[in-house]
């Protein structure tokens, strides 16, 4: 899985924009049940590094969104999200609407090149040019369309504040109770091909 996270700034490029990289992992429980049969896989974690060009902005990074979509009656349908801010809010606000966590267990944290969580303050001031950050999102429970060697799409929403980018909207992207100018909503598709066979954890001792 790719962890790493990268604060760099590089040459400056003509607009504001978001790219990502992301894979999914489903894990399941190997030990027996108490009446003796295997659980489903209960554990989906999404892993991503997302790339930001801000040209020449150094925007704040308001909130991150993470949505996973199965494929639900042929169309690819949201099934479960994670939101993040720095007020560790359940929901957040971006130029588009509001996104609420999911009512499933799990977290979203950004990640060091060792996948240990860092704090959102330490990584919010972004510098001018390219800059990478990597995130690990968990959800608890099983979830609907999402099976070892299907298919399923990640939605990566990023929005920001003080860009350089065209389109703007106004809107309290923080959550700290003030409206913020100059927000930009950033976000990405990709379709991820699931594991043939799920990770088994093991035993606890």
């Amino acid at each position: 899985m790719l962890f790493g996270t990268l604060l760099q700034a590089a040459a400056a490029v003509a607009c504001s924009s978001l790219q990502v990289r992301p894979e999914i992992w489903i894990y399941e429980c190997g030990c027996p049940c108490e009446d003796g049969s295997i659980p489903l896989p209960d554990i989906v974690t999404v892993s991503g590094t997302i790339v930001l060009s801000n040209g020449r902005a150094t925007p704040e990074l308001a909130s991150l969104v993470v949505e996973l979509e199965a494929k639900v009656g042929g169309r690819f349908t949201p099934v479960a999200r994670r939101v993040l801010n720095e007020a560790g809010d359940d929901v957040v606000e971006t130029c588009d609407r509001l996104y609420a966590d999911s009512v499933l267990p799990g977290s979203l944290d950004f990640v060091d090149e060792d996948g240990n969580p860092i704090p959102f303050a330490s990584i919010k001031n972004l510098p001018e040019g390219r800059v990478s950050l990597s995130y690990v999102a968990s959800f608890a429970g099983n979830i609907p369309g999402i099976e070892p060697g299907g298919r399923a799409r990640v939605r990566t929403i990023t929005t920001l504040i003080d860009t350089d980018a065209s389109r703007t909207c106004s809107i309290d992207a923080n959550n700290d109770g003030s409206i913020d100018d100059a927000v930009k909503t950033h976000s990405d598709r990709s379709t991820v091909t699931l594991p043939e066979v799920p990770i088994v954890l093991p035993c606890p001792a």
